[in-house]
This record gives C-alpha cells, sequence and structure tokens, in this order.
C-alpha cells in the first residue's frame, strides 16, 4: 500500500515509532527520527507532515507512539 524509503522527505520514514488509523481510515505514523507525525490517506496517498517541536521544559520533539480515540 505504501512506497517510500529511508530519509526526510515527504512520504520517507527515518525512525517510525508508531502507527494508528481513525475511523476515516486516515493512517497515521509517528516518525521519531524525522520528528514527525505523517498523515496519509485511506488509499496510501501522502497528506501532510506534523513537525514536532520539543521546549525547554523536557519535552522530546521525537514522537515515541501515537493514538487515536473514538472521534478521530
Amino acid at each position: 500500500m505504501f512506497e517510500g524509503g529511508k530519509g526526510s522527505g515527504k512520504e520517507q520514514f527515518e525512525s517510525p515509532t508508531g502507527i494508528a488509523v481513525d475511523g476515516y481510515g486516515k493512517v497515521f505514523n509517528a516518525d521519531m527520527g524525522n520528528h514527525s507525525i505523517e498523515k496519509f490517506s485511506p488509499t496510501g496517498a501522502f497528506v501532510s507532515t506534523i513537525k514536532i517541536v520539543g521546549n525547554n521544559h523536557g519535552h522530546s520533539s521525537e514522537p515515541s507512539g501515537i493514538a487515536v480515540d473514538h472521534v478521530g
């Protein structure tokens, strides 16, 4: 379903650490190495990237997992 490779560009993963699918079939991938969450359509088409930014309060910019609730 998905094509791509290792890297930091669109549709590329460095260290994927989690995956979740919402009630609409959208797929979310947490990528620790790229400090991001990537969103894909139910057919596997790339939709967008959310960059995670850490702060000075000990919050990491490396997502280690992801989950969705019943409302998406």
